[in-house]
């Protein structure tokens, strides 16, 4: 099997590809450090490749670009029959910020609907990645839930403490253990659902896209937190879905969504936060949650609350 795209091709992994891929430079930004799990000696990549190469449930192919360098990887997992499989798609540091990833990724697409037969592609995506998740949308992707997971063994979360990375915290918490727990969403794709989106979908859709479903480009020095998310090219975006007067309303509610798996943080004027107040503009205090997840907060927080007078809709929101 060979797939040509116009600027990428996919075919099977093969042994020879290996030497290439140990010598792909790691990715500095921590968000990536478990990607860099590839940058090892050739021999255990081989070993690696062996034991895998022997499991029916998993099936492995190369990216190469016009020069037919490998460039990333795509595989499948956890196949059902043709029912399913799982996906994952990881590009080496020097080949994301490229277009190679989603144009790989919609080619893939194509061969696992209308030639492998597969009825579904479900994959996992860390919440902190917006980037990914968007593209997924694109491509016609939904999410269908969510669950927390212990980070890669690979991963230190000391950059947690790096004012940066301060609107990914969010989606990192610890559990009653005090172990870390890192937020995923688990999305998936129909055969029908992707005949529709081929329909309306142009250049734009994939030039636009994902590199992979992780964190996108290194950490800049000296980047302010609030203007990009660094491992990414664009921020995460939190949407207001309460108002609450002063700080401590603010926190119960943050706790109901966050007990629903909803990463949520909290935002009030500083001239408020500074004098204790809790009642006018001043004293409000907004919850915001990660856009994807607004809808299913205001759901979660309109469960239970009586009808207005006159049908209107709680102020308090």
């Amino acid at each position: 099997m060979v797939l040509q795209g116009s600027r990428v091709t996919i075919r099977p992994l093969e042994q020879a590809d290996l030497d290439a891929i140990s010598a792909w430079r790691p990715f500095e930004d921590p968000l990536m450090a478990d990607a860099n799990w590839l940058q090892r000696p050739p021999d255990e990549l081989r070993r690696w490749f062996a034991h895998l190469a022997r499991r029916a449930q998993r099936m492995l192919y190369t990216i190469l670009d016009e020069s037919a360098r490998p460039i990333g990887l795509l595989t499948l997992r956890d196949i059902k029959g043709r029912q399913s499989a799982r996906l994952g798609i990881t590009l080496g540091a020097d080949f994301v910020n490229q277009g190679y990833g989603s144009e790989a990724l919609a080619l893939f697409l194509e061969h696992f609907f209308a030639v492998m037969g597969f009825s579904k592609m479900v994959l996992d995506v860390a919440a902190y990645n917006q980037r990914a998740i968007r593209v997924y949308r694109k491509l016609g992707f939904n999410t269908t839930g969510q669950r927390k997971r212990a980070p890669s063994r690979h991963m230190s979360l000391a950059f947690l403490n790096d004012p940066r990375y301060a609107d990914l915290r969010p989606f990192f918490s610890r559990d009653w253990l005090g172990r870390w727990r890192v937020l995923y969403y688990e999305m998936e794709l129909s055969h029908q659902a992707w005949k529709r989106k081929k329909e309306t979908m142009t250049d734009t859709t994939l030039s636009d896209g994902m590199l992979e479903h992780r964190p996108q480009r290194e950490t800049r020095a000296g980047e302010a937190a609030g203007e990009t998310t660094p491992g990414q090219e664009e921020p995460v975006r939190w949407r207001a879905v309460a108002t609450a007067n002063g700080l401590a309303e603010a926190a119960i509610i943050q706790g109901r969504l966050e007990s629903e798996g909803i990463p949520a943080q909290i935002h009030q004027e500083p001239a408020g936060v500074a004098i204790g107040l809790t009642l006018g503009l001043l004293g409000q205090a907004q919850v915001l949650v990660p856009e994807p997840l607004a809808e299913q907060a205001e759901r979660i927080l309109n469960e239970g609350v009586p009808p207005q007078p006159g049908g209107g809709r709680d102020e308090a929101r």
